[in-house]
Parts: structure tokens; C-alpha cells; sequence
């Protein structure tokens, strides 16, 4: 959306920004659409200021009702007293048995949380990889081995490509179990687009981010098997061979958490806070672009905070550039 201004337009907080009643009314029709295609309600529509604390879209944000700008709020309610639920995706009409197994995934795939095409979306397959199925419902929904939820199996997505390999219980050693994975700690190196990191160690727990860089991380503890926490403090990610890599062990001296290192600032808007979390008050309105160092982290509100050496404030680790 495009706003407009009646000052100089320099600064996001100018109270002057509007929208007119036209840019809104084709906005609303858009997410509608969108929101139809995607399956989302209104409660997944957010501001950027909603993800990145930036001032955007700055109407929507100082909600002063400005010439022809609405609230937030009357911007949300439009989306919401209209919409109507997707179409529910119609199991195939053919008779054909799916079974558990090892499937290919030939396009972008949610996971869902149950086996049904209006259960929740708490991740996407993107890479196009082979996945281990360990069970079968509604006919042609699998349960894939992480834990991580379902997907649709049918042949309009995957493509099965072979039983899972068991391995023959000695004869000799009738008591010996079966060799399981074991993960530890160390580094791990993320191999899909976009990893939950949830508030406990299981794919029911609430999702307080997610790592979208394909990055390496450090884990400190392994809990439930195949689930780590991440040494920022942020919360814990599935480390299953599905998702990520073991690359090494941790770095010595890992405990030092107060290491001073330098980030680097490349957008506009970034706020300083006088302590570390969302809720603490904004020191500086918008962090000048550049390189700062930071002497201290902390974890609060979902978000890595670092302390800028210049004592000015706190800035959210993930809205800047590590160097």
C-alpha cells in the first residue's frame, strides 16, 4: 500500500501519512483473495511493525484516523467480517491404498498438525526431498517420522519410492535392540528454507520464530531424541536428519556469553530500546545504518537482544547483520 503525506515525508512517525479510502478498499480485496488461496485467517495478517518493530505502515501504526486512514483494527475487521474458509481440498476420488513408507516430495508442502487438509500449518517442505512416512490416515495422509506432523501423500504431490529399510535383528543377540539415531550436542547446520524454533522441545509447542538463512547453530541440550536448544536462549528446533546436519563439535569456552562482536545495521527503522525486550521503552526511534559492536546478549520477547558498547540501548539481534 501507498501512503501519502501532508509534511515533508521524512520520518515514519509524521502523523500526516494517510491512505486514501481507494488504496484501502483494493488492499482489503487483495489479502481477502490471498488469505482464500493461502487458507489463513485474519488473525495471520500482520503489519511489518508487527515482525520487525518497523514503523510500517506508518497510518496503521500511529492509528490516528488521519483525512481518510482507518485504525488497524477497522483494517482487520473489514478482512474478517467477510471472509469466507477455503474451499476444503476433496480426498481423492480414486480407490487407490497409501502405505508407509519413503515419498518424494515434488512440490512446496505443508505440514500440518493433523491429518486433514483444515488442520494448522506448522511448517513447509520446500527442499523436494525424500521423507519417512510411519503411518497412514484418511486415506492419504502420512505421518512423517520427525514428529514434525502430516502431509498429503497422494500422487498429485509425492511419489512413494520404497519401504523403509529395518534393520534384521541378530539371531545371535536376541536382546540387542535396534540402532536408533542418537544426536548430540554441537553444531548443526540448517537445511531447509524455513525451521520452526518453538518454546519446548515438540512439534505441539508454541512457535516463537523460525530460521530462514540456512545457517549453523550451536546446541547446547538434546531433549525428546531429535530436539535441540539453540544456545541464544530462543527456544529449541528439530534436528532430525530432515532438517538439518551435524557439522562439529561445540567451540571451546562456549559458557562466554558476553564476548563482545560487531552487527551491522542495513535498514532504516531499527529501533534501540533502553532494556532488552519489546515491551522496554524505544531509546532511539531509528538506529542510523552502519556497524555497531555489542558487548552483552540477552533473550526476551522471542528475539537475540545485543547491548551497543555506545550505551545508547538494546537492538534485536535478528533485524541486523551479524559480522
Amino acid at each position: 500500500m501507498c501512503p501519502k503525506c501532508d509534511g515533508s515525508g521524512k520520518y515514519a512517525e509524521d502523523p500526516t501519512w494517510y491512505f486514501t479510502e481507494a488504496t484501502q478498499n483494493a488492499c482489503v480485496q487483495l489479502v481477502k483473495y490471498l488469505m482464500g488461496q493461502l487458507g489463513v485467517g485474519a488473525d495471520h495478517v500482520l503489519r511489518h511493525y508487527d515482525v520487525v518493530n518497523k514503523y510500517c505502515p506508518a497510518p496503521y501504526v500511529t492509528n490516528n484516523k488521519y483525512k481518510t486512514s482507518w485504525t488497524w483494527n477497522e483494517f482487520k475487521a473489514k478482512l474478517g467480517a467477510t471472509y469466507t474458509p477455503p474451499v476444503v481440498q476433496s480426498q481423492p476420488t480414486s480407490t487407490k491404498t497409501y502405505k508407509t513408507g519413503m515419498y518424494k516430495v515434488n512440490c512446496d508442502l505443508h505440514i500440518r498438525s493433523d491429518a486433514t487438509v483444515n488442520s494448522k500449518v506448522v511448517n513447509t517442505i520446500r527442499d523436494r526431498g525424500t521423507y519417512t512416512v510411519t503411518e497412514i490416515k484418511n486415506n492419504c495422509w502420512g505421518k512423517l517420522k520427525s514428529g514434525a506432523g502430516w502431509i498429503n501423500v497422494s500422487d498429485e504431490y509425492c511419489t512413494y519410492v520404497g519401504v523403509v529399510a529395518t534393520a534384521s535383528k541378530p539371531v545371535s543377540k536376541p536382546t540387542a535392540k535396534p540402532a536408533t539415531p542418537v544426536y548430540k550436542v554441537g553444531k548443526y547446520k540448517v537445511n531447509c528454507d524455513a525451521l520452526t524454533i518453538r518454546s519446548d522441545a515438540s512439534s505441539k509447542a508454541s512457535a516463537t520464530g523460525s530460521i530462514r538463512d540456512k545457517g549453523t547453530y550451536n546446541i547446547t541440550e538434546i531433549k525428546n531424541t531429535y530436539w535441540g536448544k539453540l544456545k541464544s536462549g530462543a527456544g529449541w528446533i528439530c534436528i532430525d536428519k530432515d532438517f538439518c546436519t551435524y557439522v562439529g563439535a561445540l567451540d571451546k569456552h562456549t559458557t562466554v556469553v558476553n564476548k563482545e562482536f560487531q552487527i551491522a545495521v542495513k535498514e532504516n527503522g531499527i529501533r534501540v530500546r533502553a532494556s532488552a525486550g519489546l515491551n522496554a521503552r524505544i531509546a532511539i526511534g531509528s538506529c542510523p545504518m552502519g556497524t555497531y559492536t555489542i558487548t552483552e546478549t540477552k533473550t526476551a520477547d522471542g528475539y537475540t537482544w545485543g547491548k551497543l558498547k555506545s550505551g545508547a540501548g538494546w537492538i534485536a539481534i535478528e533485524c541486523c547483520v551479524r559480522l
